[in-house]
């Protein structure tokens, strides 16, 4: 009888406790509570604890809808969870090179059979939160990395979330609109709905009240090595419901800023007419018509200002070898003429400066103005050739030197009596020209 098989091969066993102590071989169905074929139902729960195991749980086979399927609701308490996991990891060995809380690998094993659209998706994971109700905070993927229960915690990277695209053969893209992103999100909204508050596609906060040491940012990008990369933020507005207040807007707050923009060596790069080389590059096709817009605007407050390299702006140019080509410019302003009439009577002017008062603000008691520009010529040589001013134009005939309106520039009706003296006045391929000096009568 011990060699002999114990088995029904038809018919039904019903029994109370059933202990088995060797294997329990089960050719079809086990059924908890639920009879219908090839249904496992569980009224319960199912606890697997093992103290080794290499396989917890092994599911294979082809799922019609869903390989596990949790539908319910969460009792009440402190904590609620539709999954939990609670690895405890053990690095003790060289060995042990990756661990997974959770492992999702999904490999498309056939292609659709015409055309993009809703019905070729994959996600790895799909998470959707539905706030119907008042709620504090809603997130649709949480994810925390902690740092630091042990005394000597030692780490390479931490990263909160991470998205990677791995690029390992050629592939066509569907459109012209279609693109990769290893971190992408969208903010959307249907027929009907409102919002009263603030709205960010993108939200960083950064709360670490201790000095790193090295470096800290709110954002940081950076580039492998030869790698082709044609910006580094690149942002496009497409809207036309209203006009974009600011495309990059930095604001102090309650703190300092120190520098609002600061560029670095800019070695190579955008190509503009015959400059290969710019720190930034500002190009508006269609500035709107109107007397209040410009590329660029700096607007400064300064109270009780003691400042000697511009308050606005200041731009330095620090020079270093030897001079290369004919010209050095420290700042260049450039009107082009291209399909455009200048109109008579009216003015174009590759530069503007002045000081304006407006009425009842503030007071100007003996002060000096010059409305026009400080020039200042500070050498430790004497060897150099000086002029506050030089001309260049294509046409030699220049009407005037100063365009006066409603000035005079001093003019006096006394013809006086020649002192004799000469004033340069400007130089012309090397030759000098001169003013005499009077003295009134």
């Amino acid at each position: 009888m011990a060699s002999r098989k114990f088995g029904w091969h038809s018919g039904t066993l019903t029994c109370q406790d059933a202990k088995i102590q060797g294997d329990l071989f089960v050719q079809d169905d086990i059924v908890f509570s639920d009879v219908s074929a090839g249904v496992l139902g569980v009224t319960g729960g199912i606890d697997m604890q093992s103290t080794t195991s290499a396989i917890g749980i092994d599911m294979g086979g082809t799922f019609s809808t869903s390989a596990i399927n949790i539908d319910g609701a969460v009792a009440t308490g402190d904590h609620w969870k539709g999954i939990n996991i609670d690895i405890d990891v053990p690095f003790l060995t060289v060995t042990n090179k990756k661990v997974y809380g959770m492992l999702i690998d999904m490999q498309q094993t056939s292609g659709l059979a015409a055309g993009f659209g809703l019905n070729g998706r994959l996600y790895g994971i799909s998470s959707s939160v539905r706030v119907a109700q008042k709620v504090t905070n809603a997130y649709g993927i949480h994810s925390m990395g902690h740092i630091g229960p042990a005394s000597t915690c030692t780490v390479n990277d931490v990263v909160g979330v991470y998205g990677g695209i791995n690029i390992s053969k050629p592939f066509t893209y569907a459109a012209s609109t279609s693109s990769i992103s290893a971190l992408r999100g969208d903010i959307w909204d249907c027929a009907g709905a409102s919002y009263n508050g603030q709205i960010f596609a993108l939200f960083l906060g950064y709360a670490a009240s201790f000095n790193p040491g090295i470096e800290s940012a709110l954002i940081f990008g950076y580039s492998h090595s030869n790698v082709y990369l044609d910006y580094g933020i690149h942002f496009v507005y497409n809207s036309t419901t209203q006009a974009l207040a600011t495309g990059i807007w930095l604001e102090a707050g309650t703190g300092s800023m120190t520098t609002g923009i600061d560029i670095g060596d800019c070695t190579t790069g955008i190509t503009m007419a015959d400059v290969t080389q710019v720190g930034i590059n500002i190009s508006m096709p269609v500035l709107t018509v109107g007397d209040s817009y410009s590329g660029v605007r700096v607007s400064v407050i300064s109270a009780a200002p003691n400042n000697s390299y511009g308050t606005a702006a200041y731009f330095g140019t620090n020079l270093t070898g030897t001079q290369a080509g004919q010209f050095v410019y420290g700042i260049g302003s450039w009107i082009n003429i291209n399909n455009f009439t200048a109109v008579a009577g009216r003015f174009l002017c590759a530069q503007d400066n002045g000081i304006y008062q407006g009425t009842d603000n503030g007071e100007i008691v003996d002060a000096t103005l010059i409305f026009g520009v400080r020039m200042e010529c500070l050498l430790a040589s004497s060897d150099a050739k000086t002029y506050p001013f030089s001309i260049n134009t294509s046409d030699d005939g220049i009407t005037a030197i100063f365009e006066a309106n409603g000035t005079d520039l001093g003019q006096v009706t006394d013809a006086g009596n020649d002192e004799g003296d000469l004033v340069p006045l400007f130089s012309r391929s090397g030759n000098t020209r001169y003013v005499k000096l009077y003295t009134l009568a």
